[in-house]
């Protein structure tokens, strides 16, 4: 068995095994503006290349196996299932951030500065909400996330806001650097407009934190009835600050079990899908070993 973790180029007679490849979204297609002019059209061929030659796609939700209809005819359709990432959960009392020691609350936004992320509405949304008393007065707004497209977008939002003291832009966190911003913030925001798959969600859910978020299929797929949605349309702003209103209103809960996102859980939904390619491909396993452009060359597969 191969599997790709992100779609690639194919040699389909370079595999006398069944091949798969893990698919997140179809960003190059619907947010081309990721990746700019040149890189999304080298993106979207290297897709096609790949979803038409590989024997299986295993979609991380169930939004983006969807999407591959838009994009792509029926008989690559047929090739898709919905597998989650894995999340496993983060142990310890976690980590403060010397930039937030002072005990000053503050919202979360962890997520790249790219368009789909949608940061310069959540600035947008902090301060409208530091405005309207929605938030405490001295909040701070943290952004964890690598820089990207939209990074001087970001910069430009947070100086027309006037927000250069209350605006922490991090990445690079450890593991308990970001278990502790999810136990100790206000609430985590993620206004997206497109997703693949909603990990901060289910971080964020798991370590016991409110989520307001935006009602895309994504984050209804991880956060179910836990979080507090907000449509994109006429009514947005008063919508966000609503939900910041309830979300603060409301105890903290204790952190939420996502027993079918454990790695175990997806470990045994990726050999259940194995098991039932390998059972189309009756290959000899010399073959499978045997060098597609040699009849001498062998790659050696240690078995036990």
């Amino acid at each position: 068995m191969v599997h790709m973790a992100y779609p690639s180029p194919v040699r389909a007679d370079a595999y006398k095994c069944p091949t798969v490849v893990s698919l997140h979204d179809l960003y190059p297609f619907e947010i081309p503006e990721n990746f700019g002019i040149v890189r999304s059209e080298v993106s979207r061929r290297l897709m096609r290349h790949c979803l038409t030659k590989i024997d299986a796609i295993a979609c991380v939700s169930d939004f983006t196996s969807s999407r591959i209809a838009r994009w792509f005819p029926p008989e690559v359709c047929r090739k898709a299932l919905t597998i989650p990432n894995s999340i496993a959960p983060i142990y310890g009392a976690g980590v403060a951030l010397r930039e937030l020691r002072s005990g000053l609350p503050f919202v979360l936004c962890v997520a790249q500065h790219r368009q789909n992320k949608n940061v310069p509405l959540a600035l947008r949304i902090f301060a409208q909400a530091l405005r309207a008393e929605a938030l405490p007065v001295q909040a701070r707004f943290l952004v964890v996330g690598n820089s990207g497209p939209d990074t001087r977008r970001i910069l430009n939002e947070v100086l027309r806001l006037g927000l250069g003291n209350r605006v922490v832009l991090l990445s690079g966190l450890s593991d308990q650097e970001l278990l502790w911003c999810y136990r100790n913030c206000c609430l985590l925001l993620a206004p997206s407009s497109i997703e693949g798959f909603g990990l901060p969600i289910a971080e964020a859910l798991i370590a016991g934190c409110p989520v307001v978020c935006s009602d895309i299929p994504p984050f209804r797929e991880i956060g179910g009835n836990r979080c507090r949605y907000v449509a994109f349309g006429e009514g947005l702003m008063g919508g966000y600050l609503e939900a910041i209103g309830h979300a603060l209103g409301e105890p903290r809960r204790f952190g939420v079990s996502m027993p079918q996102l454990a790695p175990v859980s997806i470990a045994a939904r990726y050999m259940e899908l194995y098991r039932h390619l390998a059972g189309f491909h009756h290959v000899p396993q010399s073959d499978m070993l045997r060098h597609p452009d040699s009849e001498t060359r062998e790659i050696g597969i240690p078995v036990e």
